[in-house]
């Protein structure tokens, strides 16, 4: 059986599209299907079945997919060996991260691990926090990149940043003007997270209870980038990582918070317990731990 035979097997399978799979995997169409028809001649049993311009997976294929993981460890554990431990990678991966955690950490870390080598494509996708969870359970990312992550029994966390969330008003705000800032908040328009499945609801935030803030919730949004445009031409506030006031041109300034101010959050990257993680996967980990750090 030929490793090769395999990996074409495991793309065809996660793009259910022959062309799309090919194109992915840098060949033909006719080369793929050859590939894929080699490996059920030898398994004897079909492993797709067509549908449409669709392909899925017979019962056969799934039990295939299944073992194909522990096949790429031993060929990457077999290949440490024979090169004296140094990670080699190559191969497509499905990367996500939640909106501007995709441009500002995880696109420039593909770019400086991956941007000058022919042996590894990607697509990234930037998406809702809960939208890189359900990728990564769909197996649809390899990993995924997001703020606060739910616990899941399938989904292995790797605790990039944590932090607190906090309130941001454009400089100059009338709000920061004296006394009870955080009391005078609710006589401004509050700019929200868009709430999601999994995504607790800012506006009911314990936090802002405990401190008597009553958010006046007039703006949902689902991309921080566009919240902070909005508050910076307005007197709009919003709700935000604090992390986020240390990225470069950021416009906005934090309201004071008192000592019993607690909105904790955290960033982690997550991807299956059972993922193969090849030494490109790995490298990345390594590189978003650094990049969180500097």
């Amino acid at each position: 059986m030929k490793f090769d035979h395999l990996l074409h097997f495991l793309e065809t399978a996660r793009q259910e599209h022959l062309t799309k799979a090919a194109a992915i995997l840098r060949t033909s169409p006719s080369a793929l299907s050859y590939s894929i028809d080699c490996l059920e001649e030898e398994l004897g049993v079909q492993l797709f079945q067509k549908k449409g311009k669709r392909i899925f997976l017979t019962q056969a294929g799934r039990r295939l997919l299944k073992q194909v993981p522990e096949v790429q460890r031993s060929v990457s554990e077999l290949r440490k060996q024979v090169t004296e431990g140094q990670s080699g990678y190559e191969g497509h991966y499905r990367l996500g991260a939640s909106h501007v955690l995709a441009e500002t950490v995880l696109g420039p870390s593909v770019a400086a691990l991956f941007g000058k080598t022919e042996a590894v494509t990607a697509d990234i996708y930037s998406l809702n926090s809960a939208e890189v969870l359900a990728r990564v359970l769909n197996e649809q990312l390899e990993v995924g990149v997001c703020f606060s992550p739910q616990n899941h029994p399938l989904v292995s966390a790797h605790l990039l940043h944590q932090g607190d969330l906090k309130v941001y008003v454009r400089p100059g705000h009338p709000c920061l003007k004296g006394a009870l800032v955080l009391k005078r908040l609710g006589e401004y328009a509050a700019v929200l997270p868009k709430a999601f499945s999994g995504i607790e609801v800012c506006e009911t935030h314990e936090v802002f209870k405990s401190h008597g803030v009553v958010p006046l919730a007039r703006f949902a949004f689902n991309h921080y980038g566009v919240a902070t445009s909005l508050i910076q031409n307005s007197d709009a506030w919003g709700f935000f990582p604090d992390w986020m006031a240390g990225l470069p041109g950021f416009p906005l300034k934090g309201v004071p918070l008192p000592a019993t101010w607690k909105a904790p959050y955290t960033i982690s990257a997550i991807h299956l317990n059972d993922r193969f993680m090849d030494g490109g996967l790995e490298l990345l980990l390594k590189h978003l731990r650094k990049a969180f750090r500097a």
